[in-house]
């Protein structure tokens, strides 16, 4: 049942509109972030690039004022206030040959940058550059630039904490977004059902319908303004089914009652001239029993239009299933002996559920009818039931000569008859009534047959 739901779940609009919104909001937020996460690092980089060129301006001011070897000193004094692991300062010749450096020891490996040299060479006032630390975890940053005298300065500092701040900064959003992004999904989740509660009524509405209420409507008492109108409009074409039902079904009555009326006459003037008759009349016989035919035709038509058509009148009550199959079969036991045949009833002691009790004995009682007629002699009919949680399934299996399979499509129609079936007395009404009536309650009836081995309908009906 969980899995059922779940699956429902997965396939409805409000869940798709949900996750929808996860993924717009996610990439939105990505976005952001990125845009956020890139001024940012702008900003801390430009924080260090200034205090790289405050150095800078420091020192060239020293080598003017107080020259090379006060440089030095203050360069010395300079990185080990800073941390010789946090930053150093060396100094080159235009060709690239070092003069002097702070403890490298923390520094393996630091090259010269050549390109940063010939940009100094060409006057360039200054040149940044970040790099990889051998054997360390974050970057550096350091700047080039002239000092006098053919004489290049380059002054690096470690990037840790920079990069560590900007670490902190993606762990903190990757926690936000994993809590936010279920939690923007179940938001979704409940903006898309509550915007659809109105769809949703118009489906309940529809579902009440197909059961044969129509004067149910769709309350319209929703802001949205697409949901009211389609609730308008449905309450509006459901005004006009039901005058439309209405107006067939007092036409039903009406023809019912005018060809019911002169059949009658007729019947009765047949009836008094077979009692006034001495002997035996024939031929108002067979206008009794052709009349009676007529009159059985016109009320089945009138049950299978209603039927089809929602507007039967249903009187839906608690009731036992097997009860009403059993007493079925007691009914045409008498037939199924006459004709030697081996009827079979396999059905569970009581079945209850709800539905309308004539409605459905006529409706077992035209299948097993209809096995009956067409299993000859020596056959077998079988009657089997059961019930799940969602419904019960009767089963009447019969050893006739089967169904064809270009015939199978349309036994359910109006006066179908199939070839083999047309030398028996009959309508072709009895399995359209059946089939109309289980769909009425909700259910429908299918059948599987093989020519010349037999056939099995099954009457599927909702437990409730």
């Amino acid at each position: 049942m969980f899995l059922r739901k779940k699956h429902s779940l997965l396939h409805t609009l409000a869940f798709r509109l949900a996750v929808y919104y996860a993924v717009i909001f996610t990439v939105s937020s990505f976005l952001a972030f990125m845009i956020f996460y890139l001024i940012i690092s702008s900003i801390i980089q430009d924080n260090r690039d200034q205090d790289l060129l405050g150095d800078l301006r420091e020192f060239t001011a020293i080598m003017q004022n107080k020259g090379l070897e006060e440089a030095k000193s203050a360069a010395l004094l300079e990185t080990k206030g800073d941390g010789e692991h946090n930053s150093f300062i060396r100094f080159f010749t235009m060709n690239g040959q070092e003069i002097m450096s702070s403890d490298l020891s923390s520094w393996r490996n630091m090259k010269v940058s050549r390109l940063a040299l010939s940009e100094i060479s060409r006057g360039t006032d200054h040149v940044f550059e970040t790099m990889h630390v051998q054997g360390r975890r974050h970057k550096a940053r350091a700047v080039y630039g002239s000092i006098g005298d053919r004489l290049v300065i380059q002054i690096g500092e470690y990037l840790e904490d920079d990069e560590e701040l900007l670490g902190v900064f993606r762990s903190v959003f990757s926690a936000i977004m994993i809590f936010i992004i279920p939690f923007a999904t179940i938001i979704g989740l409940l903006m898309g059902r509550h915007a659809l509660h109105g769809v949703e009524q118009v489906t309940q509405t529809a579902m009440n319908i197909s059961t044969g209420d129509l004067e149910h409507r769709v309350s319209v008492n929703t802001n949205a303004e697409e949901i009211t109108r389609l609730a308008s409009t449905f309450n509006y074409m459901l005004d006009r089914i039901n005058a439309l039902v209405t107006g067939m079904r007092n036409m039903l009555d009406d023809i019912t009652h005018d060809l019911k009326k002169p059949i009658a006459r007729v019947r009765i003037m047949a009836e008094k001239n077979l009692l006034s008759s001495t002997g035996d009349d024939p031929y108002a016989a067979s206008i009794l029993e052709e009349c009676d035919r007529l009159i059985q035709m016109i009320d089945t038509i009138l049950d299978t239009s209603e039927a089809e058509s929602g507007s039967t009148r249903l009187h839906m009550q608690h009731m036992d299933m097997a009860g009403i199959v059993r007493k079925a079969y007691e009914l045409f036991f008498p037939l199924a002996e006459d004709k030697n045949l081996n009827f079979i009833l396999d059905i569970p002691e009581s079945c209850p559920m709800t539905g309308d009790i004539h409605k459905i004995q006529r409706m077992v009682a035209n299948l097993l009818d209809n096995a009956l007629k067409y299993t000859p002699s020596g056959g077998e009919v079988a009657i089997s039931m059961k019930k799940s949680d969602q419904h019960v399934d009767l089963s009447i299996r019969d050893t006739g000569p089967g169904i064809p399979g270009d015939e199978l499509p349309h036994i359910f129609e109006r006066f179908h008859r199939g070839d083999k079936s047309r030398s028996e007395a009959g309508f072709g009404l009895g399995l359209t009534l059946a089939r109309a009536i289980a769909v009425s309650h909700g259910g429908d009836i299918t059948v599987h047959s093989i020519p010349g081995h037999g056939s099995t309908f099954t009457i599927t009906l909702p437990d409730r």
